[in-house]
């Protein structure tokens, strides 16, 4: 019995259609259909996209996609991880305590670190101790100052003033603060009417209900916003300024929904579908 690979090698050289022709057609990758016809699984980026790969050639060259998903099911290995070295391999080290050397550059940084402690400390008493001197000296000094030092204050006779019978002053003030509260009323009233602007909307809505079992990626204004699988029964909106681009590897399995507008099934089932969506 022929292998899935072989199959569509086959069914492809009867048709007289070359690999990469089967590949502009089908929008696979000419590498992962190498692997497909090679049966080289490994090589495929995951299952899920082998799959899809494998129903879109079938359908492409009208084979049976059911019977080489049967059958690439039963073929299909994933590589098993190694097992882990029996106890008795693996290697045991046995720890025989610090060397000398160790030990003795321990016991210096320790008595490194007390001798800095200690020294710390008493330059600290020294600090403290002089301060209070230097405190003590400067109020017993001022208390002598203070009480040996009495002022002669002499006898000032004042001269007459003359009381000016206009404040011209008065009024000028007045003025003044008339005006600057002016201003200030005005500067107040001018800032009550500044507008607030308003955040624009977006004018793009893409939703995107999901049939079936589906990859994709989603970039909005030239930013990838999403990238996963998404099961049946998911729906997913994006918002954008300018543009959104959404490429889906089960067009088959998907409705859009463009700015309120049903716009139906993407594709075909399994296929890898690249699609942008902007106003106009």
């Amino acid at each position: 019995m022929s292998t899935v690979g072989q199959q569509l090698r086959e069914a492809r050289e009867a048709r007289g259609i070359s690999l990469e022709e089967l590949s502009r057609e089908t929008r696979i990758r000419l590498a992962y259909l190498e692997a497909l016809e090679r049966d080289e699984y490994e090589r495929l980026p995951a299952i899920v996209y082998a799959r899809g790969f494998l129903r879109t050639c079938a359908s492409y060259l009208g084979l049976e996609p059911e019977v080489l998903l049967r059958q690439f099911e039963m073929d299909y290995r994933p590589i098993s991880p190694q097992r882990p070295q029996s106890p008795q391999e693996v290697p045991v080290t046995v720890w025989h305590g610090p060397s000398p050397r160790a030990m003795t550059g321990a016991v210096a940084i320790v008595l490194i670190v007390l001798v800095i402690a200690f020294l710390f400390r008493q330059y600290s008493l020294f600090v403290a101790e002089s301060a209070s001197g230097l405190a003590s000296a400067s109020t017993t000094s001022s208390t002598l100052s203070f009480t040996t030092s009495v002022p002669v204050i002499p006898t000032v006779t004042p001269l007459p003033t003359q009381v000016p019978t206009s404040l011209p002053v008065t009024s000028q003030t007045h003025s003044v603060t008339t005006s600057i509260t002016s201003g200030t009323t005005a500067v107040s009233a001018t800032a009550t009417r500044t507008p607030t602007p308003s955040a624009p909307s977006a004018p793009l809505t893409l939703s995107l209900h999901f049939l079936r079992t589906c990859w994709l990626r989603v970039i909005v204004d030239g930013k990838m916003v999403f990238e996963g699988t998404l099961q049946p029964g998911s729906t997913r909106t994006w918002t954008a300024q300018q543009f959104i681009t959404v490429r889906l590897g089960n067009a088959g399995g998907v409705d859009v929904v463009f700015n309120g507008k049903d716009e139906g099934i993407a594709g075909h089932p399994g296929e890898v579908l690249d699609r942008t969506f902007r106003l106009g």
